[in-house]
């Protein structure tokens, strides 16, 4: 069978029946194995990474953000992250990894804690991420290639034809997929595109999140200290409507902001999200972010923070950014020899991590 019907029936496989877990690997395997057609075609028909027009990652980013995959709280936000990872790969000729980084995002709709978290908002809008899936499979199979071709596979059409087209999505369906869209847009797209999605499907706190989110990143970046009124309301929606490690951390972080009248109440989210969920490390790593802007007793922010980060470690192995981030910790406290075993570890990880992190995290000392 050629591949696109090949891969239309692997998938339904997967996501539609329960296998035993040998069945599974064998099917991911070939999922990943399963090559690009040589077709020259228009993607414009599918919403997907290829046909939004935003440039792929390079590829020292790439790196990074496989290294940081810890930070997606909720396995919805960790799909965004592998899906602009196999769509960067594949863009830079890197087509395999680029494959099995969406096999891994399809992995996410599977059954069973083996594959996912059991992710709430996944479960919501399982229909947007396959369809966004699918329409990133296909358009990988569309791919243009130097040489004229002719024609489209007729498995690969019928493969495509099976595709739902986005207009006959449910509304939350579809804002779902708007704001994965905004994700690969800039902010003012995000912007614009989350406030479509909330338009369209009000009560998903995950949308007002998203726009939250960027308010609070925009703010920082134009150095505003204090939290705006639309900022905080999303936010404080977010967790009324989806309470999730990612919006109970984030809206202690802009409490944090508030200076003196927010630190209160940005204290008790952030003791909220360590019990809820004590192992995930986006929590621990954000909880350790929130407890530097609240303050306090030098010596007990720094205790609480190392212990945070440590914790976090213990859950991803070893990863650079936070061997990085623990670092930083060590050598604030004076703790040169240890600071500098924690950097050499996160260089010996991956070295394009650690550059990349410097360029976005403040970073005071020696390199």
């Amino acid at each position: 069978m050629t591949e696109g019907g090949d891969m239309r029936l692997m998938i339904n496989e997967l996501v539609n029946k329960r296998r035993d877990d040998k069945a599974v690997m064998r099917l991911l395997q070939r999922m990943q194995e399963v090559g690009g057609c040589d077709c020259e075609a228009r993607m414009a028909k599918f919403k997907s990474p290829f046909s939004w027009g935003w440039a792929a990652q390079p590829m020292p980013r790439c790196a990074y953000i496989a290294d940081k995959l810890f930070q997606a709280g909720t396995d919805w936000n960790l799909a965004f992250d592998k899906l602009n990872l196999a769509y960067s790969l594949y863009t830079w000729s890197k087509r395999a990894e680029g494959r099995a980084k969406l096999v891994e995002c399809y992995m996410l709709l599977l059954p069973g804690p083996s594959f996912n978290r059991g992710c709430p908002i996944v479960n919501d809008h399982r229909e947007a991420l396959r369809y966004l899936l699918d329409s990133t499979w296909a358009s990988m199979c569309l791919v243009q290639r130097k040489q004229p071709c002719t024609g489209i596979d007729p498995v690969l059409a019928e493969f495509i034809s099976t595709i739902k087209p986005y207009n006959t999505l449910p509304l939350e369906q579809k804002a779902a997929v708007l704001v994965m869209e905004g994700r690969f847009s800039d902010d003012e797209g995000l912007l614009r595109l989350a406030r479509r999605a909330i338009a369209l499907s009000p009560d998903e706190g995950e949308w007002k999140h998203m726009l939250g989110w960027k308010l609070q990143g925009q703010r920082v970046k134009q150095g505003g200290s204090v939290p705006g009124t639309e900022e905080l309301a999303m936010l404080r929606d977010a967790v009324r409507l989806r309470r999730s490690p990612d919006t109970l951390t984030r809206l202690a972080i802009s409490l944090a902001d508030c200076g003196p009248a927010g630190r209160t109440e940005a204290r008790q989210l952030v003791d909220q999200a360590l019990a809820e969920y004590p192992d995930n490390a986006a929590v621990l790593s954000q909880a350790a972010h929130v407890v530097q802007l609240l303050g306090g007793s030098v010596q007990a922010v720094y205790n609480e923070v190392e212990n945070l980060y440590t914790r976090a470690l213990a859950v991803t192995g070893d990863c650079a950014h936070l061997r990085m981030k623990l670092g930083m910790v060590l050598q604030q406290r004076g703790k040169a020899r240890q600071a500098k075993q924690q950097f050499q570890r996160a260089a010996a990880i991956s070295l394009d991590a650690v550059e990349e992190f410097m360029k976005d995290v403040p970073f005071p000392f020696a390199k």
